[in-house]
């Protein structure tokens, strides 16, 4: 198709407008063929115009030239780039591959005609082409951005702060009402005997928590990697926990929203007199959902990403409930093994180990403090500015369940990755700028392995 055509023809010179003013001289009297040559409109064209006019309203027809047509009209369109735009200003900016799964969204949420790819469920690319030159404001994410691009880069956070003013000035958030959400990921092994090398064949279960500025938490949502309920998934577990079931045990759209989002809902009750702020952790691209976006506007809900090269320094869960959870976790864990004699941990007892170690971790205290640390409420930007130098380190965690040993050693915020001879297994993501990655018991670097695993 040729995607810079010039136009050789000089017909239909006129517009939609011209032609409406030039119908409604006509009806209040003035003749065909001098409102023709006052308004530059052939004759017949107009007098067909005019007899369309006598039926109906002739502002609803389209003015058309050539068999091509697009696959939105200016308004649909118009409501497909608030949408983007909407997701932009919550700092969740799609890439050109999730705008043209958004456009196929639109399309098929309004019964759009269209001749977009079913089978990937991706508008084309030369739909996506001149969708850019007609909104030329609309700027798409690259999509070869990474997470330790732009490392420490002030700007992102001074934009974060901006924005999170405006609406706090705007919209009043109390301490309830500012939310924040967070994934954490833990591996089962299936024996002490397992060889590292086979993670990716380990069992992941995915735990989503999220808690107020004011230390109430919302009960958590937990991902079996199966499609089998078992009540044993239920045993002891935080109160008010949901529990879903998906294969890869991770985080899906799907999941993400109806799922959470109603069991947000239930909670929180937003409504339109009382919105609430959902702070996100940096991944958002379970957000860029036109059926979750037309939801959070219908009850008020305000999204806004944390940069994510900044997470561990404006996550408020990240600053002291975490970083509780995983040492009561440990300390639970052990305590489970010594009370029954070693015995292996599975997913039917993940939820005993996690539910005591979280009702340890979920206190206000934890959720008020990380606020506060953040500098998200109380609202002080400054928080951030004597830190925004220092060196980072990836917020992603995992540990391997059939460990026995202590927890990791951490000098200057970064994991020592040494292990020593007594360790089965351990398993931990460092600084991007160690060479040792990850290390096994024997020393073995897999760290190209490691990102065939998606953990957010």
């Amino acid at each position: 198709m040729v995607r810079k055509y010039k136009r050789k023809t000089n017909r239909q010179q006129w517009g939609k407008n011209k032609m409406i003013e030039a119908v409604n001289a006509v009806l209040e009297g003035m003749q065909m063929k001098i409102a023709a040559q006052k308004f530059n409109i052939p004759k017949t064209t107009l007098m067909r115009w005019y007899e369309k006019a006598k039926c109906n309203d002739i502002e609803t027809y389209d003015v058309k030239l050539g068999r091509f047509k697009t696959v939105f009209t200016a308004e649909q369109e118009y409501q497909l780039k608030q949408y983007i735009k909407y997701l932009q200003c919550s700092l969740c900016e799609p890439n050109s591959l999730e705008l043209r799964q958004i456009a196929f969204q639109f399309a098929e949420m309004n019964n759009i005609s269209h001749k977009f790819n079913r089978a990937t469920r991706i508008a084309g690319q030369e739909w996506y082409t001149n969708f850019l030159k007609r909104n030329s404001d609309i700027e798409p994410m690259s999509s070869n951005s990474t997470y330790f691009s732009e490392l420490n880069d002030a700007r992102n956070i001074e934009k974060f702060f901006n924005i999170l003013t405006n609406l706090q000035h705007y919209y009043n958030f109390s301490s309830n009402r500012i939310f924040n959400v967070n994934e954490t990921c833990y591996i089962t092994m299936p024996s002490l005997k397992s060889r590292i090398d086979n993670i990716l064949k380990s069992e992941l279960i995915t735990i989503i928590t999220c808690c107020n500025a004011a230390g109430t938490f919302i009960p958590p949502l937990m991902i079996f990697p199966t499609n089998i309920e078992d009540l044993e998934f239920f045993k002891k577990c935080p109160q008010g926990a949901k529990i879903v079931y998906h294969p890869a045990g991770s985080m899906q759209k799907e999941i993400f929203y109806p799922i959470w989002v109603y069991h947000l809902l239930d909670y929180v009750k937003p409504s339109r007199t009382d919105p609430i702020l959902l702070l996100l952790n940096g991944h958002t691209m379970h957000v860029k959902n036109l059926e979750f976006i037309a939801k959070a506007q219908e009850f008020n809900i305000h999204m806004l990403s944390i940069p994510v090269n900044t997470i561990q320094k404006l996550h408020p869960l990240e600053f002291h409930f975490m970083e509780n959870l995983k040492t009561y976790y440990s300390e639970e864990k052990r305590k489970w093994m010594q009370k029954n004699n070693s015995r292996f941990i599975n997913l039917t007892n993940v939820s005993e180990i996690f539910g005591a170690a979280y009702t340890r971790a979920a206190v206000p205290s934890n959720a008020i403090n990380g606020f506060q640390a953040s500098g998200i409420y109380p609202l002080n930007q400054y928080t951030y500015a004597n830190t925004v130098n220092t060196p980072q380190t990836t917020p992603l965690f995992m540990e391997i369940l059939q460990d026995n040993e202590s927890q990791p050693i951490i000098n200057n915020n970064i994991v020592d990755t040494s292990i020593s001879q007594n360790t089965n297994y351990r398993l931990f993501l460092t600084n991007p700028s160690d060479n040792n990655n990850i290390v096994t018991d024997n020393n073995e670097i897999i760290f190209n392995q490691w990102k065939k695993l998606k953990i957010h």
